[in-house]
């Protein structure tokens, strides 16, 4: 069965991007704090910049992705759109 994927919502896709790569940015900041405590010669990354480093990566996830959409969304009035296959599952 064929269907096509007529519109995105640059507003959702942008929340769920933000979201994921903020999050997993979250995840890298206790590391890099430790990294950046033990190298020589005083480089040392800034504890400001480590903890606004997950809010920035959300910030431009969110812009490049909505971005994404927006030109999917003229793409697709301009060229067609995107089709795909979905299988039903019997899976219980």
């Amino acid at each position: 069965m064929k269907h096509r994927l007529t519109r995105i919502d640059p507003h959702q896709a942008g929340k769920v991007a933000g979201c994921v790569a903020g999050l997993s940015t979250m995840v890298l900041v206790p590391f890099l704090f430790v990294v950046s405590a033990n190298i020589p010669l005083g480089f040392n990354l800034g504890g400001l910049y480590l903890l606004s480093l997950p809010v920035l990566y959300a910030l431009f996830a969110y812009l490049w992705i909505a971005l994404a959409a927006l030109l999917y969304n003229w793409a697709a009035k301009t060229v067609g759109h995107l089709e795909f296959d979905i299988e039903p599952t019997h899976d219980d």
